[in-house]
């Protein structure tokens, strides 16, 4: 077989413009999963969080570390849940400083009757919903990004948990904020 006769099914398929904008289309969105990968991959570290993952923000080698800080670690409880009302949402308040750098929230349902499903949400310092995880268990955990943070600034943030559904419904509520501290105030274990 010669080279010109190989060429030839392919010459007539690159011809075809359908094909040939499919095929540019097609590499072009390689190209750019390939580079949102990477930026990702660059800028996200895994860390531990109440037994389960959560990802915080990797800190730029030797400017900082960053630090876990346990602000809140709580229960509550209620008769039964209201679907639509919040009204036996249990609120908590917790300080978030300067230089954090990332917040998890997690409710964790203890016991109940029925089918629990337990509702949280973030409100920052002025009250305003910065997050929130409403999903249909009744297990949730809430994260406040650093541009979120940021926004919002340092001060007093509230957790509601909304007991949504189920009966004498108890859980624990944990927040812990990451903060960015310079590598000269850490200590350093060598």
């Amino acid at each position: 077989m010669d080279l010109n006769s190989m060429l030839k099914p392919i010459m007539k398929w690159v011809k075809n413009k359908k094909n040939v904008y499919g095929t540019l289309g097609m590499i072009g969105i390689i190209v750019i999963l390939a580079m949102d990968f990477q930026y990702w991959a660059d800028h996200i570290a895994v860390a531990e969080i109440g037994g389960g993952e959560t990802t915080v923000p990797a800190p730029e080698e030797g400017e900082y570390e960053v630090v876990p800080k346990q602000v809140l670690s709580d229960s509550g409880s209620a008769t039964f849940g209201r679907p639509n009302t919040q009204s036996d949402a249990v609120q908590y308040t917790f300080t978030i400083d300067e230089n954090a750098t990332f917040a998890v929230i997690n409710v964790t349902h203890t016991s109940g009757v029925g089918r629990a499903d337990i509702d949280l949400y973030i409100l920052d310092p002025k009250g305003k919903q910065i997050a929130s995880s409403a999903s249909p268990e009744a297990d949730e955990s809430a994260t406040i990004d650093e541009k979120k943070l940021k926004k919002s600034g340092p001060g007093q943030y509230t957790a509601v948990v909304d007991p949504y559904t189920g009966f004498n419904l108890a859980w624990n509520i944990e927040a812990t904020v990451f903060y960015k501290v310079s590598c000269e105030e850490c200590v350093c274990l060598v």
